[in-house]
């Protein structure tokens, strides 16, 4: 496997309740895994272990079989908000990741054909001030993969966009990592981003985060009854909402 998740357990400080109970799967190279559920079930939590920025608490990450101990240019994580420097043009923005692997001499040969990937060619100079929100995540997937990163974590990619740019970044995002052979792992509440872009879901539950449901997501036509039948069964793994802000067990359970 390329990505091993063995018994990771996680809380956030002795007076917080489990934000995530013995979570194990494994990511082959090349696949495309989304991680689907609630908000609160600890999937950003789960993400930043996995790029090594976050300890678990119990278990571990493996990548190459090797344990996950820090961040690597090998596993790049894109956040949910772009995290652009408002200071910097665009250019700038993206040669970052360069600049902290220790790659800035490529950065000149490098920016440029990353924005045309993304299609935001021709803004180099531009402010990221004056994008618009779906540019500035177009900025922020072109830094994430400036060090041509084996693995690629996305965090809720495309909150608060507009569902026409949501498609159309579905749509990019899905090519590149087909074409460049990187093993995805998104994690979203929307199952649509699973379906487009994901060749399995797992569905987490809540309270404490773990495991529900792990689903092969065979490729089918968007719209057609085979995409509305995965839908269906998507969205029946869900559990109930619960109508409290406790856990079962009494403590207080953390959004994240």
């Amino acid at each position: 496997m390329h990505i091993e998740v063995n018994s990771v357990g996680h809380r956030y400080g002795v007076r917080s309740g489990t934000v995530l109970d013995r979570i194990s799967f494994g990511v082959a190279r090349s696949e495309r895994l989304a991680v689907i559920g609630r908000s609160g079930c600890g999937k950003s939590t789960l993400l930043q272990i996995i790029a090594g920025l976050l300890t678990p608490t119990t278990g571990e990450v493996r990548i190459h079989r090797r344990a996950v101990a820090a961040p690597s240019p090998r596993c790049t994580l894109m956040f949910q908000r772009p995290l652009l420097f408002p200071w910097f043009d665009v250019a700038s923005n993206v040669a970052l990741a360069l600049r902290f692997a220790g790659r800035q001499v490529e950065a000149p040969a490098q920016v440029g054909r990353l924005l045309q990937l993304v299609g935001l060619a021709g803004y180099e100079k531009a402010r990221v001030t004056e994008l618009s929100g779906g540019q500035q995540k177009r900025v922020a997937l072109a830094r994430s993969l400036a060090v041509d990163p084996e693995i690629l974590l996305l965090d809720e990619p495309f909150s608060a966009l507009d569902p026409v740019t949501r498609d159309e970044l579905r749509q990019e995002i899905g090519a590149i990592v087909k074409k460049r052979k990187i093993t995805l792992l998104l994690v979203s509440h929307d199952v649509d981003d699973a379906l487009q872009l994901a060749d399995r879901a797992i569905v987490m539950a809540s309270y404490p985060g773990r495991i529900v449901a792990d689903i092969a997501l065979p490729s089918v036509p968007l719209g057609s009854t085979d995409y509305a039948d995965q839908r269906s069964q998507l969205l029946a793994s869900f559990e109930p909402e619960r109508t409290t802000d406790q856990s079962p067990h009494g403590e207080l359970a953390l959004p994240i």
